[in-house]
C-alpha cells in the first residue's frame, strides 16, 4: 500500500470513545498528582537561593508567591480534565501551564513531564471527551473518536519503552549501580546480606532492559499484545513497589500515565 494512501487511512480513522475516555479519566488524575509535585519543584527552583538556569531570557518567571495559584490552576485542570468538564478548555489549560513550566528553568525539566503534555496534546485532540464525562452528560455521547491521534498515542506507548531501553546500555546502569542507589534501602541490604549483591544488581538491570525491549515491540505486534500487557502491569507495580519513596512518587505518576495507555489496544477500531 502506498505511504500516502497509508497515511490518509490513518488520518480518517474514527475508533471507539469508550478506551479513549478511560485514558483522559487516569492522565487527569496523573497530571492533578503532579500539580502538586510541580508546585513544589516550582517554589525550590524560585527560591532565591536556587542559581536559575533558564532555556529562554524572554520567558518571565512568576513571583515564588504565586507558585501556589499556579499549582492550584494545574491540580484543579487536571481534576476537570479527569471528569470531562469542558475537557478540550482544561486540557488546553493543562498543556500550556506545562509548557511554561518547562520552559521556565533547566531544573523544571523532567522526562516524564514532556510525556505528560504529549499525551494530553493528543487527548484533547481526540475528543476524550466523547464518553464518560460531564461534556458528554450536557452534549450528548459520541460512539467514536477521530483515530489519527490514538494511532499516535500507541506509537507513543513503543517509544517510550524503547527510549528507556535504550537509554539505559551504559556502563553505569549494567553494573547495577543505580539500582542499588535507588532501591529501598532494606531490599539492597538484603541482596547485599545474601552473598550476590552485584552480580543479582547487575543481572536485574539486564532484565530491566530487556523487558522495556520487549514492551517496545510487544505492543506493536498484535500477537504480543497481550502478554505485552501483562508484563508492563507487573513491571510497573515491581518498579514502584521497590524503589525508594523519593524515586516511586514519580515514577508512581509516570506509571499512572502509562499503564492508562493500555486502554486504547482493548477496543475500537482504529488504524494499528
Amino acid at each position: 500500500m502506498p505511504l500516502s494512501r497509508t497515511l490518509q487511512g490513518i488520518l480518517e480513522s474514527r475508533t471507539g470513545a469508550r478506551p479513549v475516555a478511560v485514558v483522559r479519566m487516569f492522565v487527569g488524575l496523573a497530571a492533578a498528582l503532579r500539580g502538586l509535585e510541580g508546585g513544589r519543584l516550582l517554589w525550590n527552583v524560585l527560591s532565591p537561593e536556587t542559581a536559575r538556569m533558564p532555556y529562554f531570557e524572554w520567558v518571565p518567571a512568576i513571583p515564588r508567591e504565586a507558585v501556589f495559584w499556579l499549582a492550584g490552576v494545574w491540580f484543579a485542570a487536571g481534576l476537570a480534565f479527569l471528569a470531562g468538564w469542558r475537557t478540550r478548555f482544561w486540557g488546553s489549560v493543562l498543556a500550556l501551564v506545562i509548557v511554561y513550566v518547562l520552559a521556565l528553568d533547566q531544573q523544571t525539566y523532567a522526562s516524564h513531564l514532556y510525556l505528560l503534555l504529549l499525551i494530553l496534546a493528543l487527548l484533547t485532540l481526540a475528543d476524550s471527551g466523547a464518553a464518560y464525562s460531564l461534556d458528554a452528560r450536557r452534549r450528548g455521547r459520541r460512539a467514536t473518536v477521530p483515530g489519527w491521534p490514538v494511532w499516535l498515542l500507541k506509537r507513543q506507548l513503543t517509544i517510550v519503552y524503547g527510549f528507556a531501553a535504550l537509554t539505559k546500555l551504559n556502563a553505569e546502569y549494567l553494573s547495577g549501580s543505580v539500582l542499588r542507589e535507588n532501591l529501598l534501602p532494606g531490599l539492597v541490604r538484603w541482596i547485599d546480606a545474601s552473598g550476590y549483591g552485584d552480580p543479582l544488581l547487575r543481572a536485574s538491570a539486564v532484565l530491566s532492559i530487556l523487558i522495556e525491549a520487549f514492551l517496545a515491540a510487544g505492543f506493536l505486534i498484535p500477537g504480543w499484545r497481550r502478554a505485552a500487557i501483562w508484563v508492563g502491569v507487573a513491571f510497573h507495580v515491581a518498579m514502584v513497589s521497590l524503589l525508594a519513596p523519593e524515586v516511586a512518587l514519580q515514577l508512581g505518576i509516570f506509571a499512572l500515565e502509562t499503564l492508562a495507555l493500555y486502554a486504547l489496544f482493548f477496543e475500537g477500531k482504529t488504524a494499528m
